[in-house]
Formats: C-alpha cells, structure tokens, sequence
C-alpha cells in the first residue's frame, strides 16, 4: 500500500461479540452486531439519530442460506432492518431471500412477545416497518445504487392483481466498494473501515497470486488468500483501520473471511466449470475438490446445489480410491 493509501485509511471501530459456535457469522456480522455500529450503519442510510439504545438484534440461525450468516435483522424503533451483504456477483434472488427471512423474523417478532394469537383475532395488530438494503462488495462493476423486483422472478407476469392481490418487493443495492458512495460511507466509520479492509485484502490476493505465478511457487489458493487476509489485518492495524475490532478478533476474522473468500473462489469455480466442461461434471469436480479442501458436506450443498446424498457418494467414492 502507498503512503496516499495509508493517510486515506485512517478509521476506528470499537469491539463486536464473537461469532456463533455453530453459525459462523461472516466478518460483516461480526462488525455490526454491536449494538452502537448498527445504530451508525442505520443512521448512514437513513440519516436519522438512532443510538444503541434505539437498536433491538433479532438473531436467527439462517442455515437455510449458508453456514457464513451474511444478513443481519434488527428492530430500529419502530422499523424491522434487514441488511443482506454479498461479496460475489449480483444475485438477482435477494428479493425473495429477503421475503424469506423477513417473515422467519416477524415470526420470533409475533412469538417472543406473545402475539401470534392475536393475529387471528378481529383487532388489527400493529408490528414494525419492514425496510430491506442490500450492501454489495463484488468485484463486478455496479452503479452506486440499483434496484432488485421480487416480481422479476413471477413465472406469469400478466396476472389480474386487483381481482387476486399483489405481492411486490423492491430492494435497493447499495455499492460499497471503496470510493462508491462516499456521502453514505462518510457517515459509517465501521462500513468505511470494511470496506478498506476488503479492498486491502483483494489487493495483497492479487499481488501474492501474482508473485507466486512469475516464482512458479508450489502454493494453494486458499493459503494466499489466508497470508493477504493476514497481512491486511496486520496493516489495518498499523493504520488505524477498525483497530480495537483487529486486536480483539484479528485471528477469529483471518479465519472467518478466509472461508468468506475461498467458498466465493469456489462459488465461481464451480460457475466456469458448469460452463466449460457440462454444468453436472463441473459441479461434480468442483465438489470433490471442496472435499480435499476440508469442507463440510453441508457446506458444498449449499455452494454447489448438489443433493447431499451426491455428495455423500462422491467422499465414498474418494475414501474407496474410485
């Protein structure tokens, strides 16, 4: 990193609850699950005041996504906040992903303050806001700000709304890659300071694949996404960048987003594979190497798509020599 770069990377953050034994919360989550960094995330987007004191989390396991939780739900007064954070390309979905999840949070809503039988009474019960933002981080070119339609994905298209009701959801996706909305990340601290640390870690990715190909080393990808992971912890914390979050979690975050990064490797890998090569045979390759890599067989379902009992007999398969 230059000596420009270093002055430009000047941010602070304080510390955020370690992630779930059994849901590995991704780098995003680990960040703003702290109560004062939500309040700030949400003020950036809505230019309110919110404290942390305004801000009530709604944690839900999410394994119906990705064992990486990616999106974080949390009451603001008297809105349901549902930020969904994506680093791969644009996923046109999020709308009913968003759908999904916030219903599953309406429900804890309804249940954990004893609500769900009033639903089916003739009083008309009142419930938060629902307000969707979508954060993106990928490396494919975006517009500051796009929209995502549920109705995009409608099979029939025509349908008479009035006689049978209407179902819509817009979502807007918000670039955050460093340099894209500026006046939103000027008011978020911790969302400049990620996304700094992102576009470090891409940087020190390239420049160590980059140097490793020119010595023809014998190195992994995902040990060079682990060493950049490292490095740029290790800069951020010499440069003021999210400090007390990387002297408290820096090796639970090395861990974390080198996981983030290599399942997003793969992600594409089993995307070029299924073009190449036959999308089954691609994907089926892509499973067998993410079973040489240590990853878990829920895991490679969840990237891949594949039945777990195709996955099952491809580690069968590997374990008989077949």
């Amino acid at each position: 990193m230059s000596d420009e770069d270093s002055q430009k990377c000047m941010t602070t953050a304080g510390p955020a609850p370690k992630a779930s034994a059994k849901y590995k919360d991704s780098v995003f989550r680990m960040l703003f699950r702290d109560l004062a960094a939500a309040a700030e995330l949400y003020n950036a987007f809505s230019q309110e005041q919110c404290t942390a004191g305004d801000i009530e989390l709604i944690t839900l396991s999410n394994e119906i996504f990705t064992n990486f939780i990616n999106d974080l739900a949390f009451l603001a007064r008297k809105r349901l906040l549902v930020f969904s954070e994506h680093q791969s390309t644009p996923n046109p979905n999020l709308p009913m992903r968003d759908l999904m999840y916030a219903g599953r949070t309406y429900e804890k809503y309804f249940e954990t303050r004893q609500l769900s039988r009033e639903l089916y009474g003739e009083t008309l019960v009142t419930f938060p806001t629902p307000e969707f933002i979508v954060l993106y981080n990928g490396q494919k070119e975006m517009p500051d700000i796009s929209y995502l339609s549920l109705s995009s994905g409608f099979e029939e298209k025509n349908v008479n709304q009035e006689r049978f009701g209407k179902l819509e959801l817009t979502v807007p996706v918000y670039n955050i890659n460093y340099t894209h909305n500026k006046e939103i990340m000027g008011r978020s601290i911790t969302l400049t300071g990620y996304s700094q640390f992102v576009a470090i870690t891409r940087e020190y990715i390239a420049e160590r694949a980059k140097e490793a190909a020119e010595n023809k080393e014998q190195i992994s990808r995902e040990e060079i996404i682990r060493l950049a992971i490292a490095k740029a912890v290790k800069f951020c914390k010499e440069n003021g960048i999210l400090v007390p979050f990387f002297e408290k979690y820096g090796s639970e975050v090395i861990n974390v987003f080198s996981q983030e990064l290599t399942l997003e490797d793969f992600r594409e890998i089993s995307h070029r594979a299924g073009v190449k090569k036959g999308r089954v045979q691609g994907i089926a390759k892509t499973a067998v190497r993410m079973l040489e890599e240590g990853f878990s067989i829920e895991q490679i379902a969840r990237v891949t798509n594949l039945p777990v009992e195709k996955i099952q007999k491809l580690r069968a398969d590997m374990d008989t020599g077949l």
